[in-house]
């Protein structure tokens, strides 16, 4: 159909050029969430790939019409395209800017974003709101893109990285949830579902640990505490999935996660509110192991594999999202093209500083857990 080239090269009438346009910009934002959930990387997506067709207008439908001989006048404020073209900005930077990172664009692009779009931003309209708390999210994971997610552990990130990470990770991870507990943005609740920062949580759940008082360890636990409830309040499915092997594997990284901090509570008798979703996951995943222990031993298993699934499960796996009873694949986190399985997430969660000491028995605690 020659998307790729903007309607303009084919002498196109004005209305249709659009089209074409929103078209396109649709198409390649498809493809790239189609890679993601699929185990393709950026790499692998028409993001590669040149083309010609310009972004769509920033007018609303009420300025269109198939009688129209003249282009639409781009609006010099916000319209009904702010959400998509907000989106579509970021696909066209990912698209210019290729593999390469440069910190000097990606300043100007957030400040072209700022002056073009959020500025006029009025957080008591819904669209508005959920457009301008996304783009800060992808403006945030795009700062995070030398590292994160596979390069951000390990010695050769230095601490003042980690601690960014961090705290980006808990910025994403809040936004997500102050969504969810919006009731004037209910009705994109479907949306703000479908796209829960699966990355950000992992890593908030691996670094926790190494911070397991402070600030940002409160903000964190917070944070997942409110996840859990803005999530079941916000699902109008209401779907079971205690039974997913997704959910059971993460809830029992969650309560590694959680045992350092408990630990040293006690430890410093600094007083122990025990969330009701951990309470809640233990029981759960004790339920489990006990029924898994009738039938077979689970003894040197991983997670996932005490769970039910291969040691070569991963995460872009069709069948698991059949068998998850409604698990949604939004979840799935795919930072190359190389097959992602537990092995990978198991030896990430298990590398962490906040370990018992050998001699005293007493838990450690990283010397820059509240640094920030």
């Amino acid at each position: 159909m020659g998307l790729n080239y903007d309607g303009t090269s084919y002498g196109l009438l004005p209305y249709e050029v659009e089209m074409r346009r929103r078209l396109w910009w649709q198409i390649v934002i498809i493809d790239s969430r189609a890679a993601e959930v699929s185990g393709a990387s950026s790499r692998h997506t028409m993001l590669t790939y040149s083309w010609t067709t310009k972004l769509p207008s920033n007018v609303n439908d009420s300025d269109l019409s198939p009688e129209m001989r003249d282009p639409p006048i781009d609006n010099p404020g916000l319209t009904e395209m702010v959400f998509v073209l907000l989106r579509y900005e970021i696909a066209h930077y990912i698209q210019e800017a290729g593999v390469t990172f440069d910190r000097k664009k990606l300043d100007e692009f957030e400040a072209y974003i700022e002056g073009r779009y959020l500025k006029y931003c009025n957080f008591s309209i819904p669209l508005h709101f959920i457009s301008a708390l996304t783009t800060k999210s992808s403006i945030i994971k795009l700062r995070m893109t030398p590292y994160y997610p596979r390069r951000m552990i390990g010695p050769d990130v230095p601490q003042k990285d980690k601690d960014a990470l961090f705290l980006g990770s808990l910025e994403i991870f809040e936004n997500h949830n102050k969504l969810l507990a919006t009731n004037m943005v209910k009705k994109f609740a479907w949306n703000v579902y479908k796209n829960f920062p699966f990355a950000a949580f992992v890593y908030l759940l691996r670094e926790v640990r190494n911070r397991p008082i402070g600030e940002l360890s409160d903000r964190t636990w917070q944070a997942f505490e409110e996840a859990v409830h803005g999530r079941v309040a916000s699902d109008s499915r209401k779907r079971s999935t205690q039974d997913s092997p997704l959910h059971l594997a993460l809830g029992n990284l969650t309560i590694k996660a959680w045992e350092p901090r408990e630990a040293v509570l006690q430890q410093y008798q600094l007083g122990i509110h025990t969330p009701e979703f951990i309470a809640r996951l233990r029981e759960e995943i004790s339920s489990k192991k006990s029924n898994a222990s009738t039938s077979s031993s689970t003894s040197s298993l991983t997670p996932a594999e005490s769970l039910g699934q291969p040691m070569g499960f991963s995460w872009e796996n069709t069948n698991f999202v059949n068998q998850s009873n409604g698990f949604d694949p939004s979840f799935s986190l795919t930072p190359d093209a190389t097959t992602i399985n537990w092995s990978y997430w198991g030896d990430y969660m298990q590398t962490d500083n906040a370990q018992p000491d050998d001699q005293s028995g007493m838990f450690k605690v990283h010397p820059n857990y509240d640094v920030l």
